[in-house]
C-alpha cells in the first residue's frame, strides 16, 4: 500500500469518525429531559375525580387544555420514550390543582404526566426521564 493511499484512507476514517460523533451529539441534543408526575384519584361524595397539578396543564392556540404524557414507542432501533398530547376537560381548579371527571377522561392513574421539560415539546418529541 503506498503512502498516499494510506494517508487518504486514514483521513477518510477520521472524517467518518467526526461525522458519526457529530450526528450522535446532534441527535442527543434533540431529546428533551422531563420531570413527571402522576394523576391522583380523589373521591368527593358520590363522585370521583382525577387531580393533576396545574404546572402540567397547557393550552393550545384554540384555548383547549391538554397535558403531555410519556409513552413508549417501539421502533427498529429499540424502545424509546416520546410524549403524546392528551386533551383534558377541567371541571374545577384552584391555585395548584385541576380536577378532571374520571367518567369521560382518557387518562388513567397509571399515566405518567410530563410536569417540566428543558425544551419545548410537541406531539411525538423524544424525551428522557430525569431521575
Amino acid at each position: 500500500m503506498n503512502k498516499k493511499y494510506a494517508a487518504a484512507l486514514a483521513a477518510f476514517f477520521a472524517v467518518m469518525y467526526v461525522l458519526t460523533f457529530a450526528e450522535h451529539y446532534c441527535e442527543a441534543a434533540k431529546i428533551a429531559n422531563v420531570d413527571t408526575c402522576t394523576i391522583e384519584r380523589q373521591k368527593l361524595g358520590e363522585r370521583s375525580y382525577y387531580c393533576i397539578t396545574l404546572d402540567a396543564v397547557h393550552k393550545d392556540a384554540r384555548d383547549n387544555t391538554f397535558v403531555y404524557l410519556v409513552k413508549e414507542k417501539h421502533s427498529i432501533l429499540g424502545n424509546e420514550l416520546v410524549c403524546t398530547m392528551r386533551y383534558i376537560d377541567i371541571l374545577a381548579k384552584d391555585d395548584a390543582y385541576a380536577a378532571l371527571n374520571t367518567d369521560d377522561s382518557s387518562l388513567t392513574e397509571s399515566d405518567l404526566v410530563i410536569l417540566h421539560s428543558d425544551r419545548e415539546l410537541s406531539q411525538g418529541s423524544k424525551i428522557r426521564l430525569l431521575e
